[in-house]
């Protein structure tokens, strides 16, 4: 068959995504039925995933404008190709006692209808339909499919994943890339004891829980995952690329071993602090490339592991860190990378990284280049240079402390800030210490360009960036439900231009919910009760903002008939946990606070958080298993923002107006948001 005939290309693309290739050539006659629209032959199955090859007898009908699956299948069929078809529905497969290996990808198929009958099935290709989830009610559809071992749902428009569908003992491999997951619950594939592949890349997953899992290769890469906090997560290659880091630090990447890390192409990250890699053990390789805004890596970060492979390469970093440039045994890529050569010279003339260069007035030279000049330029008479230790666009919250700091090489340069007026082309000094910027507490007078200038005797250099200060996203927190009223609050908003607040209450009547009422209240109140409420019933609480006439949902909650007590209640996150503590002190209007020493109680499971009342402290510390209970004492003023400088796990700050004692702010140290 000649290599550029139609037949045999499209027999050489016959690789399934499950990763399975069918040999083109081996093409045997196969004894027995075949369906008219079909073609029957013994191929040599290749599975790629699990490096395996078996000979099968096929019955390929791909690319026949098929509406259903052909009836008059030959017994002794072992795999079925039905791929690039217009198939709705999986049902229909006859005389498929045999049947190992079936392909349904790039169809119409709409969900998981009724029950699979195929005992001996191996590998299934459901890639490229029209899944919108795979829930409880799919049970019955893979109750038989005990033997699976390979299972590709890539590309659907699947949402969710519950924990209890997938019961497949036998199953090795299995692809969720490219659907439209927004999360996945704890524990859903804890029960594939066999796993060894997972694929969820290419989907909307912001957090991602995935505990005691032990696997040869894990993809959650191009998600928007911005942390990443396991327990007991063992993968021999992670790939974690193309994710929504903006920072990587100890709170990145928690409770992870593997050998092979890709952290590459990330388009907010900047920095990589030297405590980056605390959470993770075992790594070997490691993957920066093509992390087109990462300015800075501070010293002390590989060091943390025995990391001997390292790929810098089309990253921005302009100085090699310290323990990088003195490692001998490690391999460094910096292809691409814009550094300095005055900084880097040592090592890069010592060490010779393979295609790396550096700039030097304006000039990019080899590492051959910069080691036959090096004796020929007095390198210390060079322009000062800005070590990029801070982003060009920082966005943060009214009423956080921002600090910025400023370094250039060499240490000796003088740094100085500036606020650029652009309307006027002036630029205003800003006090500043040892080159550290500090604009505390934030507001929006604040928003604009600063400068930071290093000056000496040779030259001077500037660079910029761009400050913008926002609100905190509004959340709804509900602090009592009981069988006749619920009582919730919600975090501050903007004063100065909001007008009104709305809330509605919904009912859930048959199918939907139904609208029962809409409360209109000043935009000061920061808590609501609402009574009269059925048992047994599920309603939805929904908060909205009216900013001149544009009527904004700022949040909703389902809300179900229980009991909450607030002193023992666990919360999901920090962001809930000082928005009640915030509601709750807003009770003492005392003109001061009245209470200044309170516990933080860490539960085991997922990191959550419980936060009791003040006056029950005690109580709350006795009934409750925690891993981690200690005291913060924070003494409250008038203006300043009080700063925990020894903070651990769960350090928090705490701003009071003490004078007044009506207002309240409380600082998130990981997600940089005030409340109240």
């Amino acid at each position: 068959m000649p290599i550029h005939s139609r037949e045999y290309v499209a027999k050489v693309l016959l690789i399934l995504d499950i990763g399975i290739w069918l040999q083109p050539n081996v093409t045997i006659a196969v004894s027995g039925s075949c369906p008219v629209e079909c073609r029957c032959e013994n191929r040599d199955i290749y599975v790629r995933l699990l490096n395996h090859t078996q000979t099968s007898s096929t019955t390929s009908c791909s690319s026949r404008n098929l509406k259903r699956i052909p009836r008059d299948l030959s017994s002794d069929t072992e795999a079925i190709l039905l791929r690039n078809n217009s198939i709705t529905m999986h049902v229909g497969i006859k005389n498929a006692g045999k049947i190992r290996l079936l392909d349904l990808s790039h169809n119409m198929i709409q969900g998981f209808f009724g029950r699979l009958s195929l005992p001996h099935l191996q590998h299934l290709d459901l890639g490229y339909n029209l899944i919108p989830r795979v829930s409880s009610g799919d049970n019955d559809f893979f109750q038989l499919l005990r033997n699976l071992q390979t299972l590709s749902l890539r590309g659907n428009a699947i949402r969710t994943v519950d924990s209890d569908t997938l019961d497949l003992p036998r199953l090795r491999v299995l692809d969720l890339a490219e659907n439209s997951l927004t999360s996945l619950k704890v524990g859903v594939f804890t029960s594939l004891s066999q796993l060894t592949h997972l694929d969820v890349g290419h989907n909307n997953l912001s957090d991602l829980w995935l505990n005691f899992l032990t696997l040869s290769h894990l993809d959650i890469s191009f998600n928007r995952i911005t942390s990443l906090k396991c327990e007991h997560l063992n993968a021999t290659t992670l790939d974690i690329s193309g994710n929504a880091f903006v920072i990587l630090d100890a709170g990145s990447l928690q409770g992870i071993e593997t050998k092979h890390l890709n952290l590459s192409f990330m388009p907010y990250l900047w920095k990589i602090a030297s405590s980056a890699l605390s959470g993770i053990s075992g790594v070997n390789t490691l993957d920066l490339s093509h992390n087109y805004n990462l300015t800075f890596i501070e010293d002390g970060f590989v060091g943390m592991n025995n990391v001997s492979v390292m790929n810098v390469d089309r990253s921005s970093i302009v100085q090699v860190p310290l323990d990088i440039s003195a490692a001998s045994d490690m391999t460094a890529s910096l292809i691409g990378v814009p550094l300095s050569c005055p900084i880097n010279i040592d090592y890069l003339v010592h060490s010779q990284p393979h295609n790396a260069t550096c700039v030097w007035q304006g000039q990019i030279l080899t590492v051959p280049e910069l080691t036959s000049q090096k004796n020929m330029y007095d390198w210390s008479i060079a322009s000062p240079q800005i070590i990029p230790t801070f982003p060009k666009i920082i966005t943060m919250d009214l009423g956080m402390v921002l600090e910025i700091q400023c370094t250039a090489f060499p240490s000796t340069a003088r740094i100085n800030w500036f606020r650029l007026d652009e309307r006027r082309k002036i630029e205003q000094p800003m006090p500043s210490i040892s080159g550290m910027l500090q604009l505390r507490p934030l507001n929006f007078v604040n928003s604009g360009k600063y400068l930071c200038r290093a000056t000496s005797e040779y030259g001077a250099v500037n660079r910029t960036v761009q400050v913008i200060v926002t609100y905190a996203p509004v959340v709804i927190i509900p602090l009592m439900i009981t069988h006749q009223y619920v009582t919730f609050a919600w975090n501050n908003s903007d004063p100065s231009i909001a007008s009104q607040f709305r809330v509605r209450y919904f009912e859930w009547i048959g199918e939907n919910f139904t609208l029962i009422r809409t409360v209109f209240m000043d935009h000061l109140v920061r808590r609501y009760t609402i009574g009269n409420l059925k048992a047994g019933t599920l309603y939805k609480f929904c908060l909205y903002l009216n900013k001149s006439g544009t009527v904004e949902e700022l949040d909703c909650k389902n809300m179900t008939k229980k009991m909450l007590d607030i002193s023992g209640r666990p919360f999901g996150s920090a962001y809930e946990l000082l928005i009640v503590i915030g509601c709750i002190s807003q009770i003492s209007r005392t003109g001061r606070l009245n209470w200044m020493r309170y516990h933080w109680a860490v539960y085991p499971n997922y990191g959550q958080i419980a936060v009791p009342v003040p006056l029950m402290l005690e109580a709350h510390a006795a009934q409750h298993p925690v891993s981690v209970l200690w005291e913060r004492t924070h003494v409250c003023c008038s203006t300043s923002l009080i700063k925990n400088h020894n903070t651990t796990d769960f350090g928090f700050c705490a701003l009071a107006q003490a004078s007044s004692g009506d207002h309240f702010w409380f600082l998130d140290r990981w997600n940089r948001k005030p409340w109240m």
